[in-house]
């Protein structure tokens, strides 16, 4: 990419003395050296944090277009890095892209100049960057004009999206149907997908912490409780179905051999925690992968940080497998989904039916 793309004009450049070329521009050899590699690490956790963009602001100052921001939550936030790509992109994408690098601070706060190439339609890129090398990608599109204008409007409408997106992510039902109603003014062909954010929303108001659950009720279904942390390598955390991160579809969870109502949605590698409180004694679920997703994973349950159960590698032909725990005093659980040998393509793993006994 630095190389055969943005390293042309990095060397273009350094011919007219503008500045001193490199193979790697500064956005890529930021990215380079937050992988275990270049660290000289152990690739420990490869966990995407889920996290936002808030206060998402689009100036055009001084013939460039100035995007500031926040990440929120900013725990492991690394820096952020920026493409401005013309459209279209092609095979490659950000293969020919101005790259940007910008530090954040400590409560995720960026901001960074961007140049405004040629006229033609954009796509800006912003991408932060953890420190376990991850990342999370956000992608905003507008027009820059023939007299050098920045499409405002149309950034300003995605980054309210995106706001949208964020508040779903943190599940602040409150800012989620505040920022709906603002997208459905302003966006009156995104109503279903607004209201199915706002449907969720509202449902997960209503779940309780696993630890908090009256001791009369002697049994629950897991995926109507309130995680504590959720990650997944492919979409984001989803309960009773698979939601894409724009809300446009909500997949019910089908093994090959029926439809769950309940369930986790965890493409590997994933991860969901709960507080226990040490008030459960079972946990049992169904597990294997979503039809039509031929991948190969395996289900791991934690508690307190010591495994308590494991499946061999599952793959779909495998169906569902049925695996249990004994939970009695675990304050802490954790339920895993990890890769096979094959990598992670179409490990679309499900904790089917997800329960917890007394």
């Amino acid at each position: 990419n630095a190389l055969m793309g943005a390293g042309n004009y990095t060397y273009r450049r350094e011919l007219h003395s503008k500045r001193k070329g490199a193979f790697l521009t500064q956005a890529h050899a930021f990215a380079l050296s937050l992988h275990p590699l270049f660290k000289h690490e152990r690739a420990e956790d490869l966990t995407v944090p889920a996290c936002g963009l808030e206060d998402l602001r689009f100036e055009h100052v001084l013939g460039k277009l100035l995007v500031s921001g926040r990440v929120s939550p900013a725990k492991g936030v690394a820096g952020m890095v920026f493409y401005h790509d013309k459209l279209p992109t092609g095979v490659n994408k950000d293969y020919d892209a101005w790259p940007y690098h910008a530090p954040v601070d400590a409560e995720g706060r960026f901001v960074q100049a961007v140049d405004l190439p040629g006229a033609g339609e954009y796509a800006l890129h912003v991408i932060a960057y953890f420190r376990n090398g991850m990342k999370r990608k956000w992608s905003f599109t507008h027009e820059i004009t023939g007299e050098m204008k920045p499409g405002l409007a149309a950034l300003r409408r995605d980054g309210l999206w995106g706001e949208l997106i964020a508040a779903w992510d943190r599940k602040d039902t409150a800012l989620v149907q505040q920022h709906a109603e603002q997208v459905t003014a302003q966006w009156p062909e995104r109503k279903e997908q607004v209201a199915r954010f706002v449907a969720l929303a509202k449902a997960w108001d209503s779940f309780p912490l696993p630890a908090l659950v009256p001791e009369a009720t002697k049994q629950i279904s897991l995926s109507g409780t309130r995680w504590q942390a959720a990650s997944v390598a492919w979409y984001i955390p989803s309960f009773d179905g698979i939601l894409t991160p724009d809300a446009s579809s909500y997949e019910p969870l089908q093994s090959t051999a029926k439809v769950h109502s309940h369930g986790l949605y965890a493409h590997a590698e994933a991860s969901y925690a709960y507080e226990l409180g040490g008030k459960w004694k079972t946990f049992a679920a169904q597990v294997g992968l979503q039809k039509g997703h031929a991948g190969s994973v395996v289900f791991v349950v934690v508690g307190d940080g010591k495994e308590l159960a494991r499946t061999p590698l599952l793959k779909l032909a495998d169906g569902e497998r049925e695996i249990k725990a004994d939970v009695t005093g675990i304050n802490q659980l954790e339920l895993k989904a990890e890769s096979g040998p094959d990598g992670r393509s179409n490990d679309w793993a499900i904790w089917f039916s997800p329960t917890l006994g007394r």
